[in-house]
């Protein structure tokens, strides 16, 4: 910059800021809003001051440059890359050299509907492509019934109602069970919980059987003396109450005000097993 030019800005610079005083001192009384840009305009139109114009460079992006992404994109818009591992084991198949690796590579990169790096090599090679062997689904197994598994918890359940009602739990006892809740109805099978389904099973299971017994052994004490009927009845505690047993029948009764003693089992048979 010349010596006449610095000094013609000085003096521009120098008459904007004097201008600018000014007009901001009456700029209310003229209802001038933006003082700054009045008096840019001012010394334009003066020629004091030259339009400046702002440029933005734009970054000119070489031919070679754009065909060599265009080549390297494929259709989804994500590279193709070929990674150290990829060519290694290309170079591993019958027939690949160095050479014949780096066409693959361009060809690769900008052909179209391609599985991947290995399966388009071997294509060009002309071997077979690897086929991923798919392990078969594991079928589920399908329940066969309502109550298929017995866990110890069950299992210690089902003892212990079956041994209160004088029985003893074997592997057909748990068959038999598993067939009764089957054949329930859904309606049946849903108005109690599995626990309810075991005493009804086994208090319905056991009451007959030991109705069956009584009736035997009335039988057998029918052919018997007629003295059966006058023997001594002896009283015993059994679970908090008084029962009487024949001294010899071994047959035992509860007293009852209303019909008097009432038969209720046989000393040794059902919930009377461990008596003597």
């Amino acid at each position: 910059m010349s010596f006449v030019q610095n000094a013609l800005e000085n003096v521009a610079k120098s008459m904007s800021k004097q201008l600018k005083d000014v007009a901001t001192k009456v700029a209310t009384d003229h209802n001038v809003t933006d003082v700054n840009k009045m008096v840019d305009d001012l010394m334009v139109a003066m020629g004091l001051m030259e339009i400046q114009v702002k440029t933005t460079k734009t970054k000119s992006v070489s031919v070679k440059s754009e065909k060599k992404d265009k080549e390297s994109v494929v259709s989804t818009g994500k590279k193709r890359v070929v990674s150290k591992k990829m060519k290694d084991a290309f170079l591993a198949l019958e027939g690949a050299t160095e050479d014949l690796l780096k066409e693959l590579i361009k060809e690769y990169k900008t052909a179209e509907d391609v599985e991947s790096f290995d399966a388009f090599s071997r294509a060009k090679l002309g071997l077979a492509p690897i086929v991923k062997e798919t392990k078969p689904k594991k079928e589920k197994k399908e329940k066969k019934g309502r109550f298929d598994k017995w866990t110890p918890t069950s299992t210690k359940l089902f003892k212990t109602i079956t041994e209160e009602n004088g029985g003893a739990v074997t592997d057909e006892l748990k068959k038999e069970f598993q067939s009764y809740v089957d054949g329930l109805s859904d309606e049946d099978f849903a108005s109690a919980s599995i626990q309810g389904h075991m005493r009804s099973f086994i208090t319905t299971k056991f009451t007959k059987k030991e109705i069956v017994e009584e009736e035997e052994h009335e039988e057998e004490e029918e052919k018997t003396t007629e003295d059966d009927d006058e023997e001594d009845l002896i009283e015993f505690e059994f679970e908090d109450e008084t029962l009487l047993r024949g001294e010899k029948s071994g047959k035992v009764y509860r007293s009852t005000e209303e019909a008097g003693d009432v038969l209720i089992g046989y000393i040794g048979k059902g919930r009377f097993t461990e008596c003597e």
